[in-house]
């Protein structure tokens, strides 16, 4: 939900309550609620946003900027399935480059060094750009190479 107009009617909505309700909880006066409903008010003050938050137990960045669940215990839910999933992979990868050759280690870290030098990051979805490639191909193509010569 895009708007603080959109989310306090998501929260009227799920918890059946009023524009008195909410601007009771809120610590507000009525004229102040419906300036959020009618869009008047783009942000909340800390105080509201803190009471609402704790009273319907809402997650604080849902309720201010609209990011994530609204339901705080699902929002926490959700950050402790992406950390474990994350501490999992790192897991893995860690287990994986100990058991990696020791010659070999460099020049894997000399390979993510590439990437991070680049700026490059998993999650920022970016392309590569024509010197980012030809600098990641050549760290590859010598781990490639290493990686034959250690079979042969």
């Amino acid at each position: 939900m895009q708007t603080l107009s959109e989310r306090i009617r998501a929260l009227m909505h799920k918890h059946q309550c009023s524009l008195s309700d909410v601007a009771r909880v809120a610590g507000v006066k009525p004229p102040s609620v419906s300036n959020w409903l009618d869009g008047k008010t783009k942000s909340l003050k800390v105080e509201p946003a803190l009471r609402l938050a704790k009273y319907f137990k809402l997650n604080m960045q849902w309720l201010t900027v609209g990011i994530g669940s609204m339901d705080v215990a699902i929002a926490n839910e959700q950050q402790m399935t992406e950390h474990v999933a994350q501490n999992s992979e790192e897991h893995r990868l860690l287990e994986d480059f100990r058991n990696t050759p020791v010659f070999l280690r460099a020049r894997l870290l000399s390979l993510l060094g590439s990437f991070a030098s680049l700026g490059v990051s998993y999650q920022s979805g970016e392309r590569f750009g024509q010197a980012a490639s030809v600098a990641i191909g050549k760290s590859m193509s010598r781990l490639i190479e290493a990686l034959i010569s250690l079979r042969k």
